[in-house]
């Protein structure tokens, strides 16, 4: 499925978008975190069911990232399987994908769900996310974690 997203002769397909995540997904578990970085705008809001966070720069987002890439490690998961439930159509540009992440685990046991809504634009420079909603956490523990390294940046 191609859809045109508002800019001259740029589509953006079903298929990039989930190569597009899966890239993401391994970049982060093994922590080259940089291209990971780069597909994300500054200040970057995220929402998660009980809070807001903002990283405010690639240095606030790089450590984000590495919370979350410790505790995924911790909790024995081997990788992040993206599945896109929904995408929206673009206009001007900008539009959401709404994505279920398995994190596939040893023990299985380990294997959670996490549900986000992602809003992207694609430009010149790619595809790049400028704002995440999460509906469901696997993680909720987390959030005190990142929560506490926000404060002290």
């Amino acid at each position: 499925m191609l859809i045109q997203n508002g800019l001259k002769g740029v589509l953006v397909s079903f298929a990039q978008i989930l190569a597009l995540l899966q890239g993401r997904s391994e970049c982060l578990l093994s922590g080259q975190l940089d291209p990971l970085l780069c597909g994300f705008t500054y200040p970057l809001p995220i929402y998660v069911p009980t809070r807001r966070i903002v990283l405010g720069n690639v240095e606030e987002a790089r450590s984000f990232c590495q919370v979350i890439r410790t505790a995924l490690c911790d909790r024995g998961v081997m990788a992040l399987q993206p599945k896109v439930t929904a995408m929206e159509l673009p206009r001007g540009g900008r539009f959401r994908v709404w994505v279920d992440w398995y994190e596939l685990a040893m023990p299985v046991e380990g294997t959670r769900l996490t549900s986000a809504t992602y809003y992207l634009k694609a430009g010149s420079a790619g595809l790049k996310t400028e704002m995440i909603a999460y509906t469901s956490l696997s993680m909720p523990e987390v959030c005190a974690q990142v929560e506490d390294l926000m404060l002290s940046a």
